[in-house]
């Protein structure tokens, strides 16, 4: 009796992570990246508070460059830290596959590269809308230093149907 219990315990607590998987529903990609047009520099507007990136005050910059190999890029970050100083990381990423959707993996080096989904970007590749599909990281980016308050908004909006908390947004500031 104890044997069946337990199963039937462990089969409820599994149909409820399903459940709540499903109505959370899944993170969804752009279907297609033109990587040419998204490829370049990208300064951060707004972003979810990581723990790499504490220490970045302000003047938060990604750059993509496309590598040599076929589905491969590199990618540095740099900021300016609270105490004034410059910081900056080189990472390295790749096309999760070869569909050409926004799916990518980006870290410092290969095996270990994190999930990061391009979510939405403007009609010219002028803002993008970057995150991860368990939903705890989370940027907008813009070609400028700033962005203009709709297409902010529709970043926001983006984000938000697809499940993210957009009140855990933290504005970056830009200096000259």
């Amino acid at each position: 009796m104890r044997i069946k219990t337990r199963r039937v315990l462990r089969g409820v607590g599994l149909g409820a992570v399903l459940l709540a998987t499903a109505a959370w529903g899944q993170v969804t990609a752009v279907p297609k990246l033109d990587f040419p047009k998204f490829a370049g520099a990208w300064y951060q507007i707004a972003k979810f508070p990581t723990k790499k990136e504490k220490a970045c005050a302000a003047n938060a910059v990604v750059m993509f460059t496309k590598s040599e190999k076929a589905y491969r890029f590199d990618v540095v970050r740099s900021c300016t830290t609270k105490d004034d100083t410059a910081d900056a990381v080189n990472m390295v990423g790749r096309m999760e596959d070869k569909s050409g959707d926004g799916r990518l993996r980006v870290g410092l080096f290969w095996p270990l590269l994190k999930r990061y989904w391009v979510l939405a970007t403007g009609p010219d590749y002028e803002w993008a809308l970057v995150g991860d599909p368990q939903r705890k990281t989370l940027w907008v980016l813009s070609r400028k230093t700033t962005l203009s308050s709709d297409d902010l908004a529709a970043a926001k909006a983006k984000a938000q149907a697809e499940g993210f908390d957009v009140s855990k947004l933290v504005e970056m500031k830009h200096g000259q």
